[in-house]
């Protein structure tokens, strides 16, 4: 998942390769976003409206594109297109046309003022795989069972990542956002004797205490909450914790980062486990070799007491305690053309699959001031212009 963010931006003009009457313009310099637009329309150095990927424009705009550029916009979604062999991302639009001149400044954010939304996929039908079993309640809230990041494309902030920079780059399967973990439930869940209890009595020096605790399981967005007796094998996300035993693997995780952990403080401490969940019938074209009725994971992240762990602390967990982790295609410096492994072809099993795209993020975590976390990711060419591939990326 990613935000969207419509901002005044300044361009560089490329030549287009293939088109005596288009320019591609470049937005953010080398390793930004890059869009097809008609030659003359801008200069290097001249700023413009950009529209990324995945918008959803406004009617008055969609108007504007089909009466003075001929261009048809479906459903009025910004997405990745060919334009004579150039990858075109976004919409360039003159700022002019839609805002006064006190509103024409460089990274002024105008999303709200023009009414751009970010596109969001229709949810799973009733009757597919995702669907919840018996007992299942997915209204249930628990803010301490947070969702995961929300990553960006690395054209969004192409300077962001250092010079040299320690990374990992790990491969983006095409499945379900998982996440599993044992975190603090909340106030009004837990017995008056225990309210009272936290007031006047020391914590225990536990990791997983279930008198304070629970284990929930859930989707990207959605908690699904099991209620006594129900049918955990119907649904998705249970199944991946009965088959990899992620109840206790969780509490087992927890107990090694408390072991190691020099800040170490009395418990209860809450980790959650974020994966991808694949296998035939989550993605189409996409079930990795995983055999028919199964499903697998791949752990990318685990949130510990609140802060996301370093990838050689996931790798270390995973390893000890038999859990399958993310694809690691490169660790070391951070250099643009990195982004390339994005477009490679994967084997499983003896077929082959589009690459979806790879994760960078540092292998030290950090925050900027610009995009919050430290973490991109870089999408193939070949799965965005493949209209057979789900609108989730």
């Amino acid at each position: 998942m990613s935000t969207i963010n419509v901002k005044v931006v300044k361009v560089e003009i490329l030549d287009h390769p293939g088109a005596d009457r288009l320019d591609i313009a470049r937005i953010g310099g080398f390793g930004g976003y890059e869009c097809v637009v008609t030659k003359g329309e801008f200069d290097t150095g001249d700023l413009a409206i950009f529209i990324p990927p995945d918008s959803i424009l406004p009617e008055n705009i969609l108007k504007h594109q089909q009466e003075h550029k001929k261009i048809s916009i479906p459903g009025g979604r910004i997405r990745a297109v060919n334009v004579r062999g150039k990858l075109s991302e976004g919409l360039c639009l003159p700022p002019l046309d839609w805002l006064s001149n006190k509103e024409v400044k460089e990274d002024n954010d105008i999303t709200e003022l023009l009414g751009v939304t970010k596109y969001e996929p229709p949810p799973p039908g009733a009757g597919s795989i995702f669907k919840s079993g018996k007992g299942i309640n997915r209204n249930y809230d628990n803010p301490r069972f947070s969702k995961y990041t929300s990553i960006d494309n690395i054209k969004k902030y192409p300077k962001v990542l250092e010079e040299n920079e320690q990374v990992v780059a790990t491969v983006k399967m095409h499945g379900t956002n998982f996440r599993c973990g044992w975190v603090r439930k909340p106030n009004y869940k837990k017995s008056l004797w225990r309210r009272c209890k936290e007031l006047f009595v020391k914590p225990k020096e536990v990791t997983i205490d279930e008198d304070i605790q629970e284990f929930l399981v859930g989707a990207h967005n959605v908690i699904r909450y099991a209620k006594k007796g129900a049918e955990l094998d119907n649904d998705l996300y249970w199944r991946a914790v009965l088959k990899y035993n992620l109840k206790d693997i969780a509490r087992n995780m927890a107990d090694m980062l408390a072991l190691v952990d020099h800040t170490y403080k009395p418990g209860p401490h809450d980790i959650i486990i974020y994966a991808e969940i694949i296998g035939p019938k989550i993605q189409v074209g996409y079930d990795y070799g995983v055999g028919e009725g199964d499903i697998e994971i791949r752990i990318f992240d685990i949130k510990y007491n609140g802060e996301y762990i370093g990838w050689g602390d996931i790798q270390f967990l995973c390893v000890d305690n038999k859990m399958p982790c993310a694809h690691s295609v490169y660790e070391g410096p951070w250099y643009p053309g990195l982004v390339e492994k994005a477009e490679a072809m994967d084997v499983y099993n003896g077929k082959k699959y589009t690459r979806e795209g790879i994760v960078i993020k540092p292998v030290k975590e950090r925050l900027d001031r610009k995009c919050g976390r430290v973490i991109f990711k870089a999408i193939s060419p070949a799965y965005l212009l493949d209209k057979k591939n789900s609108e989730n990326h």
